[in-house]
């Protein structure tokens, strides 16, 4: 009977990708947070976390001290940024660690700050750019294919508009802004190869006007060519991003549609699919009576195609959010699904990265009005496909004392992990293990072969 039992479970995981997520709590003491971002900020292999807060008008990084998700506390970037928008994580000065760029609205700068010695240790202000007054969306790419990276800034007042500064020598020293665009009300631009020429274009917004334009590096030297329409929605639209949502081979664009007056209700997530370098109508994902923001391509169940988490907000009264949408292929998507609820106001940013190195993806998310930053830890390994890169099987399948693989390779390592990911169970050199001390359920077999290849699949003990 037990072993039936176990069978309908696995059958039942099988065809549903339960992913469920645990809160973990980094900080309590940043001040109204608005931006978070994941990286390995000290080069041991493992995610760590940058935040910055409005209240506080500082920036601060929390250290993965273990690769599992415990984090230190919070490590000293910079402060005096006057309503903080925007940071990235990019190697500025091409000294292979992580440096850490912000920009800063009514401090009307965007600034960079050196990684000393590749540990986290922050070098002083580096002024980027003060010209662009009211500064917004930030990004960094190579834009002139010379093999360092580059910055975009965007302008709220005069000058409007989004510009690139070119990293001159590689180590940090940005020339003048060259305008790209003078559209009023800029939020966010993002860099991408949109026509699969091996150069970076770029796509941006006019907020209020709900425009989304996008520019063609005309010779992967920096010269871009005209603004293009992609959609002009007369909506509100401060959120985009680029990911290859359809999975064919090039990247499209995901973003926000807001109802554009503060005061009513109302937002959509929409996509738009790229078409040689062209793209189509919009698409909905979802609607909603609050407004998405924050919105983050992602494989949650580990199916192969992105699904999406994101924020959304009441303008009435700030409370919101975190929700995330299962893609279910062929562009169908499922229902909205609530993360979190409560004791989470006013939720403004989103990251996502596998924090605790078990290979699913986890998020990240920051709530201004709690002073929280927080991150969510993925359960749902049991979502993720067996796969045969390394061909063995399990033998038997249930079992409940000794577990027997067959492979056509040397095996290297044997791990069996747990339904929430864990490591409970390790085995070097050997084609036998011992399982009589693992409760009964439901567990993952890694096998790595000697060559470095691995493959998983699912094991029933009862």
């Amino acid at each position: 009977m037990q072993k039936c039992l176990i069978l309908l479970l696995l059958l039942n995981y099988s065809l549903h990708a339960q992913v469920t997520f645990s809160p973990h709590d980094i900080s309590h003491n940043l001040s109204f947070p608005v931006v978070n971002l994941a990286g390995d900020i000290d080069n041991d292999g493992d995610m760590d976390i940058i935040s910055g807060g409005q209240g506080s008008e500082s920036i601060e990084w929390y250290e993965n001290v273990d690769g599992d998700g415990n984090f230190s506390v919070s490590h000293f970037v910079a402060d005096g940024f006057n309503t903080l928008y925007d940071i990235h994580l990019a190697d500025l000065d091409g000294d292979n660690d992580l440096d850490v760029l912000s920009s800063s609205y009514l401090s009307h700068e965007v600034a960079w700050f050196e990684n000393i010695d590749g540990q986290g240790n922050f070098g002083t202000r580096n002024i980027l750019s003060d010209i662009e007054m009211g500064s917004f969306g930030i990004d960094t790419a190579d834009l002139d294919g010379d093999n360092d990276i580059d910055v975009l800034t965007s302008s709220d007042f005069s000058p409007f508009g989004y510009f690139w500064h070119e990293n001159l020598d590689g180590l940090g020293d940005f020339g003048s802004g060259i305008s790209l665009s003078q559209t009023n009300r800029p939020r966010r631009i993002k860099a991408g190869d949109l026509d699969n020429d091996g150069d970076n274009d770029i796509v941006y917004v006019n907020s209020e006007a709900g425009v989304i334009a996008k520019s063609e590096n005309l010779d992967g030297q920096g010269n871009f060519g005209n603004q293009l329409l992609v959609a002009d929605q007369e909506t509100y639209v401060d959120w985009i991003n680029l990911v290859d949502f359809d999975q064919d081979n090039d990247l499209d664009i995901i973003s926000n549609n807001n109802v554009p007056n503060n005061t009513l209700p109302g937002g959509e997530i929409v996509w738009y699919s790229n078409v040689e370098g062209n793209f189509g109508s919009i698409q909905i994902i979802a609607n909603m009576e609050e407004k998405p923001s924050s919105i983050q391509p992602v494989d949650f169940d580990n199916d192969g195609d992105y699904d999406i988490v994101f924020t959304s907000v009441l303008t009435s009264n700030l409370n919101g959010s975190v929700s995330w949408i299962e893609n279910l292929g062929s562009q169908n998507f499922g229902p909205i699904q609530p993360i979190i609820e409560s004791n989470f106001n006013n939720p403004r940013s989103i990251s996502v990265a596998d924090i605790d190195g078990d290979g699913d993806m986890d998020f990240i998310a920051t709530s201004a009005s709690n002073d929280k930053v927080t991150w969510f830890e993925n359960l749902s390994i049991l979502g993720m496909p067996e796969n045969d890169t390394v061909r063995f099987s399990i033998i038997p399948n249930p079992t409940s004392k000794m577990l027997n693989i067959t492979c056509d390779k040397k095996i290297a390592s044997i791990r069996i992990l747990n339904s929430a990911g864990r490591l409970v169970l390790k085995s070097e050199y050997k084609r036998n293990v011992n399982i009589e001390t693992l409760t009964a359920g439901v567990y993952f077999v890694k096998v790595l072969d000697q060559e470095g290849i691995e493959g998983n699949k699912k094991l029933l003990i009862y």
